[in-house]
């Protein structure tokens, strides 16, 4: 790479991590979510009802649907 070329990139990066790293606080954790804003911040609490004895438990597991791109 050309030194030109390479402070061309080296400024784009500055730039870019000026610009998008100043919306996250310094706790801000890509790994868990914490500090990151809710994608989802209405709760609507009790909307799935089981029948009578019957608990929820967890998820085996999830796909992507490779038509629709639904999970």
């Amino acid at each position: 790479m050309s030194s030109s070329r390479t402070l061309s990139f080296s400024i784009s990066v500055f730039l870019a991590f000026a610009t998008f790293g100043a919306a996250f606080s310094d706790d801000t954790d890509f790994i868990t979510g914490e500090g990151l804003p809710n994608p989802n911040p209405v709760v609507v609490p009790n909307w799935g009802e089981l029948p009578s004895g019957r608990n929820w438990g967890s998820t085996a597991g999830i796909d992507i649907d490779p038509n629709d791109g639904h999970i």
